[in-house]
């Protein structure tokens, strides 16, 4: 399993590094865990990266942890994602998502 975690602002200028990020972590075949409980803002750019990596994980294989409020899930809220990828409060929930006999999670690197 990979934990690919975003903090501070992410938007176009980090976008293609978190593209590459979500592209390679997916096509290892292990789950995939974006953890925004760091980030502090997410544009359409980041939003467009996650779905294309959930897709390409045929959305089981990628989970997003949202924190509860703020600029992050609004903009996951404004254009309904959470229908596209599997969203959870928390990193622990999002991890046993994918199985009870999971072994531990590799740290992917971190767009900051």
């Amino acid at each position: 399993m990979w934990i690919v975690a975003l903090t501070g602002e992410q938007d176009v200028s980090t976008a293609t590094d978190v593209d590459l990020i979500l592209i390679r972590t997916v096509a290892s075949g292990n789950p995939v865990v974006v953890d925004l409980l760091g980030a502090t803002f997410v544009d359409s750019s980041i939003l467009s990266a996650i779905i294309r990596a959930a897709n390409q994980a045929n959305r089981e294989g990628l989970a997003v942890v949202l924190p509860t409020g703020g600029e992050v899930p609004r903009v996951f809220d404004l254009v309904n994602a959470r229908s596209m990828v599997m969203t959870f409060a928390t990193l622990e929930e999002a991890v046993d998502s994918f199985s009870p006999h999971r072994r531990g999670p590799k740290q992917a690197e971190s767009a900051e």
